[in-house]
């Protein structure tokens, strides 16, 4: 395992997920009074994947922390940035390079 270049995707992005949604309304009574509609339709729903992806940056040289010492309010205390920061015991995430996003099939009926 080496770590890949500067600017490279955590996974290829797929531009084929095609999600369909279909809808439907029918009038069944316009009498005043007793409107009655009946609907229906259904779909295609793909998650965005900003979770797993927001894993890649939560390792070394995307974190930082600090406290505020005892004192007066309001201190604004230099935090230094890490430019090499040291080693980590935070993990190293790896994606599956054909990663496909989850999808919902979602329906509905109302009357």
């Amino acid at each position: 395992m080496t770590l890949a270049p500067q600017g490279t995707p955590l996974w290829q992005t797929t531009w084929y997920n095609f999600a369909p949604r279909l809808g439907v309304a029918y009038v069944i009574r316009s009498t005043p009074g007793w409107e009655t509609v009946v609907r229906g339709g259904g779909g295609v729903f793909y998650d965005t994947g900003q979770q797993l992806g927001s894993w890649g940056f939560n390792g070394p040289g995307f974190t930082k922390q600090g406290s505020l010492a005892s004192g007066s309010f309001p201190v604004l205390p230099a935090i230094p940035t890490i430019v090499n920061p040291p080693a980590s015991t935070k993990g190293v995430y790896r994606f599956y390079p054909h990663l496909q996003l989850p999808y919902t099939l979602q329906w509905n009926a109302s009357v």
